[in-house]
């Protein structure tokens, strides 16, 4: 008999790995302890070497479900202590930070907990917050490892004696289940009318606010992350109401349904689909829709309805009870999501009816994670959130010994990320930087992230743009700054996400993006590597107005492509005149390459969409419109086959030009627009149109890519930015690309959005 000890490291916390070696150990008969050991598990036993085999090999097979196991060590060791060997037990944690830090999500309430939720003979019976060893809130009420209740949110609600005793009984399922709860000691459910004092508590709170919500009224709930603002689907005056209570006018909001049974009655759902709604992470999905009778003011214009399904006991009480609600973060349009209950309280407004919450503290406010899955499959991050944050991505061994870095993001759809160790932790969404309250939690959350995951950062990297609140903060650090130009981050980041360390071709599409001669970039082709890139190629600089309001105003994009072609006997507009001086005289105007603008333009120019209500509106209507047509012609033989030439045979791509000037492949849509312009004066169909578009772009990007290939021998494309949220384009390019013989790189860990940029800026920080 050796003294042998096992270290384990990865999502070994909060997942009910002690009390499940602690079970393991007993069943072979086996005398040590467990212990957290800082951020990893700590295993010491007596065995010979069959005991140790098998005991490791039933470790590695039946380990907890939610958990996941990057490194495990095995070592003898001497230990003179016999009582240490007074057969097996559950030791006190340590706070040892050497080793890397791996931190459990906030997980989905699991089949027996949901089980035991409708039992009536079951103490827990309707407990609102019922959880075990293998679901129930984790990151968002956790202030430092490793996780014990004392460090947690829950250390607030001392056990009652029954939840103390199954807390301590190795042969019940909660044994060592930090979130244990009952009605007896447990957080309560309470409800207050707006304007209202009275406060009104458990069931009655339950019974009050579905109530209201029956009523055709707007509630506040408290789940893991935040609160929501839930009403009915099917009550247009009540999500209008919504909408104006967040000042959100188009852009469409989200709806749990109690199954996916209920889903497939309002939207199409493939096999991959289904297995992301019913995922641990329960993600809002993007869903195609089907005529129903939900309510219009739900979607508004689009195609797609976000679909997800109760993560919480409380979302399954209350959609069990009232049916498919609307649920969305409780904010107003901009900020982030209010995690506090005198915050939400104090928003004062007719428009609510009341506030379903509680008393357990939220430490890290977080929004629900939004996918969307491609045709070939792949899943694309739209939000990176609840259910994933703060899972890290791995980026090899090389970056075990780098110095720690902390990558401040973008402005927009805002995440940061610290790196050490060859790991990388991506903060969830933080929404757009531009509001105070917004930046004062990004700078909260931050420090949050560097002291639970002991990271001092020595550099700190960002974007370009000199005045991005993020830049401005990484200069303000007092480390070493390493500035990450905006569509070379996007690429860093399918190459982190992939461990691709030689030259890509880069094709980085957005809305915007700095460039290093200051112009506004966003319709890129990149020769990437990890620390540096040569700008490749990229669409023609078009002059155009800049200012917020700008990106918002199609029509003066459209404008600007017009007037750069020639083509200013189209404009029939009495704002004309005005914006015509503005360019003309260089007046808050900027050189712009960017594809997201030209993606706005040519929807106003079609008759689409002339502003935006929210952010890529009009590209998003451009591409319905086109899907739209795409599926009314999708029966002819070879109309979406992509892989295949025939689809230039039905629908030509509007004519353009490649000019290489200076060493750089110049995209000059001048022809385009104008066929696109005629077409619409010809009142050609607007979805064929929006059609060509689309496959002009797509072969626009394959034409590109293969003279980049023939200038410098590189087969491998990686594709980022957040015009590949479009899926005809991203499926479209994808497909041309791999028929041609590239290797094709994107996307599948963070969001292809400007939320995936902070990884690409630690993985150059890191090197």
């Amino acid at each position: 008999m050796k003294n042998y000890e096992i270290r384990i490291c990865g999502t070994v916390q909060g997942v009910g790995f002690r009390p499940f070696i602690h079970r393991l150990a007993h069943k072979h008969n086996l005398d040590g302890f467990v212990s957290n050991d800082g951020a990893c598990v700590l295993i010491v036993i007596k065995a010979n070497e069959k005991q140790l085999k098998d005991f490791v090999c039933d470790l590695k097979q039946k380990k907890p479900q939610s958990s996941d196991i990057v490194s495990l060590q095995v070592s003898e060791r001497n230990c003179g202590d016999i009582d240490l060997f007074d057969k097996f037990k559950i030791k006190p944690s340590n706070n040892n930070t050497e080793s890397p830090i791996f931190i459990s999500p906030d997980f989905t309430v699991c089949e027996n907990c949901m089980k035991e939720l409708y039992e009536e003979t079951n103490r827990r019976y309707l407990h609102p917050f019922i959880s075990c060893m293998e679901c129930g809130p984790r990151f968002s009420i956790m202030d430092c490892v490793p996780y014990d209740r004392e460090n947690t949110t829950m250390s607030d609600f001392p056990m009652c004696s029954s939840c103390s005793e199954e807390y301590k009984s190795i042969k019940d399922r909660r044994y060592h289940a930090q979130t244990i709860s009952c009605h007896k000691c447990g957080p309560q459910l309470k409800f207050r009318k707006v304007g209202s004092d009275k406060e009104i508590m458990g069931f009655g709170a339950f019974d009050q606010a579905v109530k209201l919500l029956k009523q055709g009224g707007i509630i506040a709930v408290k789940g893991v992350g935040g609160f929501h603002l839930c009403c009915s689907p099917f009550n247009s005056n009540s999500v209008a109401r919504v909408r104006k209570l967040k000042g959100r006018e188009g852009k469409p909001f989200a709806v749990m349904f109690d199954s996916v049974m209920e889903v497939e009655k309002y939207c199409f759902v493939s096999e991959k689909e289904k297995k992301q709604l019913l995922s641990r992470e329960r993600p809002i999905v993007l869903l195609k829709r089907k005529e129903s009778d939900l309510c219009e003011e739900v979607f508004k214009s689009s195609k797609y309805l976000g679909c997800f399904l109760p993560y919480t006991p409380l979302h399954k009480m209350m959609i069990n009870t009232i049916g498919p609600l609307v649920m969305t973060s409780a904010n107003i349009s901009g900020e982030p999501i209010i995690i506090d209950n005198l915050k939400m309280m104090s928003l004062n407004d007719k428009l609510l009816s009341g506030i379903l919450y509680n008393d357990r503290r939220i430490l890290s406010g977080i929004d629900d994670s939004v996918v969307k899955v491609s045709s070939n499959n792949s899943v694309q991050f739209i939000r990176r959130a609840r259910g994933f944050v703060p899972l890290p991505v791995y980026l090899g061994e090389r970056f075990k010994e780098g110095r720690p870095v902390l990558a401040c993001g973008s402005d927009l759809k805002n995440t940061f990320c610290v790196g050490q160790n060859g790991y990388a932790y991506l903060s969830q969404f933080g929404g757009d930087l531009e509001e105070a309250r917004s930046f004062k939690v990004y700078k909260e959350n931050l420090e949050r992230f560097k002291r639970i995951f002991c990271i001092e950062p020595e550099r700190v990297c960002c974007d370009l743009h000199p005045g991005y609140q993020t830049s401005k903060y990484a200069r303000e650090c007092g480390l070493e700054v390493l500035e990450v130009q905006h569509h070379h981050a996007h690429i860093l980041s399918v190459m982190a996400e992939n461990r691709l360390f030689h030259p890509v071709i880069g094709v980085a599409f957005d809305g915007t993006g700095y460039g290093t001669d200051g112009a506004m970039w966003g319709g890129e082709f990149l020769v990437a590597s990890t620390d540096t890139f040569i700008r490749a190629g990229h669409l023609k600089y078009v002059p155009m107005l800049g200012g917020d309001s700008s990106v918002k105003e199609a029509y003066k994009t459209g404008y600007s492509y017009l007037y750069n072609s020639g083509l200013e006997m189209y404009i029939k507009d009495d704002r004309w005149q005005l914006i015509k001086a503005a360019l003309k005289n260089n007046i808050n105007t900027v050189r712009s390459s960017s594809m997201g603008r030209l993606f706005d333009a040519v929807s106003f120019l079609a008759g689409i969409k002339e502003y935006s209500t929210f952010e890529g509106e009009c590209a998003i209507l451009l591409e319905n419109y086109a899907a739209e047509y795409g599926g009314v012609h999708s029966q002819q033989e070879g109309f979406m086959d992509y892989s295949s030439e025939n689809i230039m045979d039905f629908y030509k791509p509007y004519n353009y030009e490649i000019n290489e000037i200076d060493g750089k492949l110049i995209g000059d849509m001048n022809r385009c627009i104008r066929e696109i312009i005629t077409d619409s004066v010809n009142g050609v169909d607007k979805r064929e149109i929006a059609w060509r578009f689309h496959v002009t772009i797509i072969n626009y990007v394959l034409k590109t890519c293969t003279r980049i290939r023939e200038l410098y021998k590189i087969n491998d494309v990686a594709l980022s930015g957040g015009v590949f949220q479009n899926s005809i384009i991203f499926e479209g390019a994808v497909k041309v690309l791999k028929c041609s013989g590239f290797n094709v790189f994107f996307n599948t860990k963070v969001p292809v959005n400007d939320g995936g940029v902070s990884l690409g800026q630690a993985f150059a920080g890191m090197f």
